[in-house]
């Protein structure tokens, strides 16, 4: 039986680093073509979730401070009317500074601008919202430390 033969050099600089290739001049690509694409399917867009747009018919919210903990939180729930529906919005922060800046009752918004993101928001369309989906927004979505609900 042979015993195996050791290595005793490593591969060259040109195995490492080989020569880079000549690059080609833009003006003969092509653009990419449909046909040249390796997806049998079209892929549409991104769906963008909808913006709450419209106007604050009615707002809650409560800053609540916790000894055990560095910064209050804020709960913001709004209401907001628009020609569509009726949008219920929950917003959290820990942020000082957005605390005076929170949009108020009969403000009009758009949500693109607003400086704040809703990390719940749900849409009833206008001819199936009651006044109870309000109400029961509520009691699911407010939030100060130490409970849960109002």
């Amino acid at each position: 039986m042979k015993s195996p033969v050791p290595i005793d050099a490593l591969p060259g600089a040109e195995v490492c680093f080989p020569e880079p290739k000549r690059s080609i001049h833009l003006s003969r690509v092509r653009e990419p073509s449909v046909r040249l694409s390796m997806s049998t399917k079209p892929v549409p867009p991104a769906a963008v979730p909808p913006r709450v747009t419209g106007k604050i018919i009615d707002t809650v919210a409560k800053i609540s401070v916790d000894a055990t903990r560095p910064l209050p939180l804020v709960c913001a729930l709004y209401a907001v009317e628009n020609s569509e529906g009726m949008w219920l919005c929950a917003y959290y922060g820990a942020n000082r500074s957005v605390f005076d800046n929170l949009p108020q009752k009969d403000r009009e918004i758009d949500e693109a601008t607003l400086g704040i993101t809703f990390l719940h928001k749900r849409f009833i369309p206008k001819d199936q919202y009651q006044p109870v989906h309000w109400e029961q927004f509520k009691k699911e979505q407010f939030m100060t430390y130490g409970a849960h609900g109002g």
